[in-house]
């Protein structure tokens, strides 16, 4: 899975990891940018309820030299993102707010991507060559507080791997790291506390 996702987020094409908690969704991602050489990321968890500002911008307010107050813009971490070329990374997109989700249209777009800033005076943003956006996302209902992402957006990214087993043996990895001969049932005692976590 690893070599797939690198060839698709070398070409810097958006892609998602879908699956179960505590399977290593983030660590993947994580280790993509890693590959490609990102030094610089932008992070975000979506919510239901969330101010989508956080990743679109605001207007604050700038003290002037004792004369009063003015406003400016400040972008925020996926307007930042797409300017200067970093990866962004947004965990649990089945959480997101749909008017959030709706944004995301044109910046997923593979062909022609184009990032539009209303709240910016109409600013057309160009959509730098190395922006790359990678999602994770658990599957909708199954005690998720998640909702089913439209087609529209799905059909947006180039690939989306389905991820509900843990991206490495956990249990013989313990018992590597933690031998019965020094430390009993340590292993298998932490392997049913991380079971027991995840539910």
């Amino acid at each position: 899975m690893l070599a797939e996702a690198m060839l698709v987020a070398s070409e810097r094409d958006p892609m998602m990891m879908m699956g179960v908690s505590g399977t290593g969704k983030t660590v993947i991602v994580q280790e993509i940018a890693r590959r490609l050489g990102y030094t610089h990321s932008a992070h975000t968890n979506a919510y239901p309820q969330m101010d989508i500002s956080l990743w679109i911008g605001q207007w604050l307010p700038d003290p002037l030299d004792g004369s009063g107050v003015s406003v400016r813009w400040l972008d925020g971490i996926l307007t930042a993102a797409i300017r200067r070329g970093w990866v962004f990374f947004m965990e649990e997109l089945t959480r997101a707010p749909q008017d959030a989700l709706a944004r995301l249209f044109s910046v997923l777009d593979m062909i022609k991507r184009s990032y539009h800033l209303p709240e910016n005076g109409g600013e057309q943003v160009p959509v730098h060559d190395d922006f790359l956006f990678i999602s994770t996302a658990n599957p909708a209902g199954g005690q998720y507080a998640t909702v089913k992402l439209d087609k529209a957006l799905m059909s947006r990214f180039a690939a989306i791997w389905d991820v509900n087993e843990p991206m490495a043996d956990e249990p013989t990895l313990l018992r590597l790291k933690l031998p019965t001969s020094e430390y009993a049932d340590m292993a298998d005692r932490l392997v049913s506390f991380v079971t027991d976590t995840r539910r």
